[in-house]
């Protein structure tokens, strides 16, 4: 019995590091350096020294999203609890900024971008608001 739990905690480890049990507040904070200045409300910043479109790659590499879509110049990914949003960093600033928010939040304060992708109706909170 003993041999056999050995490589089951090994594939339960290596899945749980790649992100597969994981959150994408994991992978992000794994990821990126974490940068309060570009905070949005409930959405907390990354920095990424890489495009919008780079990051947002890597960030659905690490955590399979339920869809990946863009508007403009800004990336986004969906997951059932929360909203990634990549964009070019301020300006003059090299990389991207990466926004995580959860869902309910994420959706009304990006609104324009994510309704026609993901539908009109906003989801709701656990309190049904």
């Amino acid at each position: 019995m003993r041999g056999r739990l050995v490589p089951v905690l090994l594939l339960v480890a290596l899945l749980s590091g790649c992100g597969f049990f994981g959150d994408v507040t994991d992978s992000v904070d794994g990821l990126y350096d974490r940068d309060p200045r570009f905070d949005q409300g409930t959405a907390l910043a990354d920095a990424a020294a890489v495009a919008a479109a780079a990051a947002v790659a890597a960030i659905a590499g690490a955590t399979a999203p339920i869809s990946r879509f863009s508007a403009g110049d800004r990336q986004y990914l969906q997951y059932d609890e929360h909203l990634v949003r990549g964009r070019p960093a301020a300006a003059g600033a090299a990389g991207a900024t990466v926004l995580v928010d959860d869902y309910a939040n994420g959706y009304r304060r990006w609104a324009a971008d994510v309704s026609p992708v993901i539908g009109p109706v906003p989801p709701t909170d656990d309190d049904g608001k």
